[in-house]
């Protein structure tokens, strides 16, 4: 998902690292438009962005918590929907 936001800067969020938040910067300004003005503005957005991003931490990790739940669930509905799991029961006393 590309998102615009001032003086041209595109933010790619992907899905790739633990807290499921990877922001890439792409500058889009012609030659010789960069300033020492345009750079700190660009420099406190991006402690904007960070700062979003140590906010939202405890939820991102509370989704991966549940994703892993999730799949925890669906591997044991799996493991009692077999019914040869019952055929071995009686034969592990030993």
């Amino acid at each position: 998902m590309m998102v615009a936001v001032p003086h041209n800067v595109y933010i790619h969020r992907h899905p790739t690292t633990t807290t499921g938040v990877c922001l890439l910067l792409l500058l889009r300004l012609p030659a010789g438009t960069l300033t020492d003005e345009l750079l700190t503005a660009h420099e406190g957005y991006l402690d904007q962005l960070t700062a979003a991003i140590e906010d939202l931490r405890p939820l991102l990790k509370s989704i991966e918590k549940r994703d892993e739940l999730k799949a925890d669930k669906a591997e044991y509905e799996a493991i009692i929907a077999d019914p040869s799991r019952l055929l071995a029961r009686g034969n592990s006393s030993a």
